[in-house]
């Protein structure tokens, strides 16, 4: 991600899934100008493909709450929550603090720590495991 559209304005390169990386090898996307926008394209129709030109926002709204509906995600998970659940699930693999912080590029741990919602629903179980009988 380029400084100048970093949201952070910080230059930063991205970790992707193997499977993330075949999909965009589909796309050949080693063969785009890299001028391009990952999920661009206002004439383009679905805008989920590389184009030259930045998707238009609401279309990109739409189509997610088209595929959210398809595959039955819950309305409350929102786009950008996806970003909020992948650090609460790096955190939960045990994938250290420091770690996902730099990944996520925030400037601080309280900073990770506001976007991570640390809900576990076995936390009592994994505590009994642990704990001394009194």
């Amino acid at each position: 991600m380029p400084s100048d559209v970093a949201k952070n304005h910080n230059e930063r390169k991205a970790t992707l899934s193997d499977a993330t990386i075949k999909l965009m090898q589909t796309w050949n996307i080693e063969k785009m100008p890299k001028n391009y926008y990952l999920l661009g394209g206002k004439d383009v129709g679905f805008d989920l493909f590389p184009h030259a030109e930045q998707a238009d926002s609401s279309k990109m709204r739409k189509n997610w709450e088209k595929l959210r509906r398809k595959l039955s995600i819950p309305q409350e998970m929102q786009l950008y929550s996806l970003r909020d659940t992948g650090i609460t699930d790096l955190l939960k693999s045990g994938i250290d603090p420091l770690t996902v912080m730099q990944h996520a590029d925030h400037h601080s741990l309280e900073m990770t720590t506001k976007y991570a919602k640390h809900i576990d629903t076995g936390l009592v179980q994994k505590m009994n495991a642990v704990l001394p009988d009194f």
